[in-house]
């Protein structure tokens, strides 16, 4: 068995009236994660591979009167 993960603080910066904000980058999602499992089948010499992926709910892009919600979810 392997698995990965990877977290990620993006974020853009800004300062407005001299305070400072940290506004999240869009289609970033902050944490994302692999795993792969291996069986081996000796005697008939065959390895079953089963693999997949995590990504985190990310913001998305919106326009004015768009119904979509603003964070996508995880998957």
């Amino acid at each position: 068995v392997n698995a990965g993960v990877t977290y990620v603080h993006a974020y853009q910066q800004n300062i407005v009236d001299g305070k400072q904000q940290q506004l999240p980058i869009i289609q970033t999602p902050p944490v994302t994660g692999t795993w792969a499992f291996t069986y081996t089948f000796k005697k008939q010499s065959i390895d079953v591979d089963v693999t997949g992926n995590y990504t985190s709910g990310m913001y998305l892009p919106i326009i004015e009167n768009d119904t979509r919600p603003e964070q996508s979810p995880a998957y």
